[in-house]
């Protein structure tokens, strides 16, 4: 994996945290790459003696599940008028000093595309 043995040359991998965009119950695509990015990088840098990178949670709040609307088939404004309504939160002192990558799987479901 010469792609990732030279960004942690630059890098310390224990100064890199990797999230996915926050879900609720089922795991989005992101949440499901995002797991097994970590555990392909962590195993390569074991393997290179280099300390592992971390996984953040992020965690989304109020988020009403109902019924009556579903995300995936509602127009944009009624998307933004949800998403507006959410905050994010994540363990801020994690992120002091750290390298942050989030993936989201916008392209995998445009759920929220415009």
């Amino acid at each position: 994996m010469d792609t990732e043995s030279d960004l942690f040359d630059r890098i310390r991998s224990d100064e890199v945290l990797i999230a996915s965009v926050p879900h609720k119950y089922v795991p989005t695509a992101a949440a499901l790459m995002v797991n097994h990015t970590v555990a392909r990088l962590n195993h390569d840098l074991s393997g290179e003696n280099k300390p592992a990178v971390g996984y953040l949670n992020a965690c989304k709040y109020p988020w009403q599940a109902s019924g009556e609307h579903y995300f995936a088939h509602m127009g944009e404004e009624a998307r933004r008028r949800i998403l507006d309504n959410v905050e994010l939160s994540v363990d801020e002192n994690r992120l002091r000093g750290a390298q942050l990558i989030v993936v989201d799987d916008i392209r995998v479901t445009r759920a929220t595309e415009d």
